[in-house]
């Protein structure tokens, strides 16, 4: 595909100016294997590069006025190999917090995003972060990189052949444990519903975000392993719930229950319940989804 020999130009291009300590990454490459292998691409029209792969990241002013000398170079040119700059912006630094009891132990990562065009015919986002966070992404067909000595896997859990696998088998490992998240809103001792929503509202933009573009049965699905909720496509019955008529996503309860995905974010944001609890409307138990193990 044409697409992709120009894009491959341009990330070249772009790892000539970071230097040998970058590296792109992420679902642009995924693509690339998805349409090596199976002939399909799809295109989200983002590739993101990190600067230098630092393992510790934390606030380096350093580091980061030698990287926005790297950023400079694009403000000063018109076009980068056939494609031209439309514009280069600075994201507020991303925030990444280490763990859960504190606010302050977090990395800062400055991120650019520069627009692109070729021939009126791509339209491209180039984002660009200082340097790599720990976690490229919960799938693990995400986790590789590429840089000027070829394809890598980025997580040390998987080696390149291992991969490569997974793309030609259409398989793929959830890497975050969203059992754990949900135990979280509803512990032993009872938190009160903000709280809950807050945990409950993480595992609904998963599933939206992440683990559906993944099973859609109109694109290039793949079988997940992992811990994540069960989830089937009902293609009969309507949502008793809110009426929904299939297709759509049905979400299977502990309680063995099964509930649309529309319900399951109705009942969790709903601004209607001013009861403390967020539970199945079939059975009155707590809303907790059953998880693949």
């Amino acid at each position: 595909m044409k697409i992709i020999s120009l894009r491959f130009e341009l990330i070249n291009e772009i790892l000539k100016i970071l230097g040998e300590t970058s590296s792109c990454y992420g679902t642009f490459l995924r693509n690339f294997f998805e349409y090596k292998y199976h002939n399909q691409f799809y295109d989200n029209n983002n590739i993101d590069f990190y600067y230098i792969n630092k393992k510790e990241g934390f606030f380096d002013s350093k580091l980061i006025d030698k990287f926005k000398t790297f950023i400079n170079y694009f403000y000063s040119k018109n076009n980068i190999k056939s494609y031209e700059i439309l514009n280069v912006a600075y994201i507020n630094d991303a925030r990444i917090f280490k763990d859960d009891k504190s606010t302050t132990n977090q990395e800062r990562i400055p991120i650019y995003k520069i627009t692109l065009l070729n021939n009126n015919l791509d339209f491209i986002f180039i984002n660009i972060l200082c340097w790599k966070p720990k976690f490229l992404g919960e799938f693990s067909v995400d986790c590789i990189e590429y840089n000027d000595k070829g394809f890598y896997s980025g997580d040390d859990k998987y080696i390149i052949n291992e991969l490569l696998e997974q793309y030609r088998t259409r398989t793929t490992y959830f890497n975050k444990n969203l059992s754990f998240i949900q135990g979280l809103a509803f512990p032993v001792i009872p938190i009160p519903r903000n709280r809950k929503v807050k945990f409950l509202s993480l595992i609904y933009n998963n599933i939206i975000k992440k683990i559906l573009p993944f099973i859609d049965e109109n694109i290039l699905s793949y079988t997940i392993k992992g811990c994540y909720p069960i989830i089937n496509h009902e293609k009969f019955e309507d949502c008793p719930i809110t009426a929904t008529e299939p297709p759509y996503i049905n979400l299977m309860l502990e309680c063995q229950h099964k509930i649309s995905i529309e319900a399951y974010k109705g009942i969790i944001f709903s601004k209607y319940d001013n009861s403390e609890s967020v539970r199945c409307p079939y059975c009155r138990n707590d809303l907790k989804l059953k998880f693949y193990k």
